[in-house]
């Protein structure tokens, strides 16, 4: 069981830079779409393109036919929801953004500021084994904080995740590698005698 206090960031909103620094400012509760952000020659920047889009989506969650007629999927030539958004939002804010409860009721809890910092360790791991922009790596983790940790780090790298079930057998776990063209593995150490011995060079 995972929450994330999707509540919180869909309060996000950029509005102005400061000067002509890329430093956002953050304004609260905007009404969907109220509130744009323009860089210093007046251009949409591609954040507040991904915004109006979200935006429209949450305001028509319940009208399917409204949401299929109206939506456009934004043109974002480089927009990296991790640096550009989620970053941004955890940059020292204490509120609790994901917690983990296991089988026997414990939880677990980690502030956006937390979750972004260890997220920015993976991020460093996988660069140095190698991973780049575009490099596939499959996610085979249960319910744990290292899964959502793994899921920013990759994502802000630019990798693409494939996310894996611990329930996968073994001839499951080839599959995947072969078709999915795998870089980099990162597992639970209990189900890797799943992985073929010719897997080691991942």
């Amino acid at each position: 069981l995972f929450r994330s206090n999707i509540e919180d960031l869909l309060e996000l909103r950029i509005i102005e830079r400061d000067g002509h620094t890329a430093n956002p400012c953050i304004a609260r509760s905007s009404p969907a779409g109220a509130l744009q952000g323009f860089d210093i020659v007046g251009r949409m920047r591609p954040l507040d393109h991904f915004l109006r889009a979200r935006d429209l989506l949450v305001s028509l969650r319940t009208d399917h036919e409204a949401a299929a007629r109206t939506f456009r999927w934004p043109e974002l030539p480089a927009f990296n929801w991790v640096t550009d958004y989620f970053d941004v939002y955890a940059a020292g804010n204490r509120r609790p953004a994901l917690v983990i409860v296991d089988d026997a009721g414990a939880a677990a809890s980690l502030a956006f500021d937390e979750l972004a910092e260890r997220s920015r360790r993976v991020t460093r791991f996988l660069a140095r084994l190698g991973v780049a922009r575009g490099d596939r790596v499959l996610v085979m983790l249960s319910n744990v904080a290292p899964l959502w940790e793994t899921l920013l780090g990759a994502a802000r790298l630019g990798a693409v995740v494939i996310p894996a079930t611990t329930q996968l057998t073994a001839a499951d776990v080839a599959d995947r590698l072969d078709r999915g063209e795998v870089r980099c593995a990162i597992v639970e150490s209990a189900v890797t005698d799943r992985f073929p011995d010719d897997a080691a060079g991942l």
